[in-house]
Parts: C-alpha cells; sequence; structure tokens
C-alpha cells in the first residue's frame, strides 16, 4: 500500500483513522508527495520528513512493514 504524502491532506488524525482501516497490513510506504504540475490542484506541498516519521512510528503498531519513500 502506498499513500502520498500532502500537506494539509494528511493529519495525525487522518493517519489514527487510516492505522484503523489498514490494521493487519503487511507492507505500507509513505511516499513524499512530488508536484509533478498535473495535480488537479495547484500549490500543494509535501508533508515534512519530522511529521513523516510521526506518523510512521504510530502506524507501526498496527502494520508490519511501514517505510518512508523519497524522503531524503
Amino acid at each position: 500500500i502506498r499513500i502520498a504524502m500532502v500537506n494539509g491532506a494528511r493529519t495525525l488524525d487522518d493517519i489514527k483513522e487510516m492505522s484503523l482501516q489498514l490494521k493487519g497490513a503487511k507492507k505500507l510506504y509513505l511516499q513524499c508527495f512530488i508536484d509533478n504540475g498535473n495535480c488537479i490542484k495547484n500549490n500543494l506541498t509535501k508533508v515534512n520528513k519530522e511529521d513523516a516519521l510521526i506518523y510512521k512510528q504510530y502506524l507501526e503498531q498496527y502494520i508490519d512493514i511501514v517505510k518512508l519513500r523519497n524522503y531524503e
């Protein structure tokens, strides 16, 4: 499973809700959002790495493997 980490569209409350729906999944990737210019909405930004790490830590309670993708 892969979730694009878009600022404003992914909050800790969203992650908590998702964790219940995804509980038992084997692997989840939190993918850094990259605006390629083809989005249906302008001015979208990525969730910062610090927040993504907090989300990762929370999700690891419910999902076997959680990884960040495209975060440096």
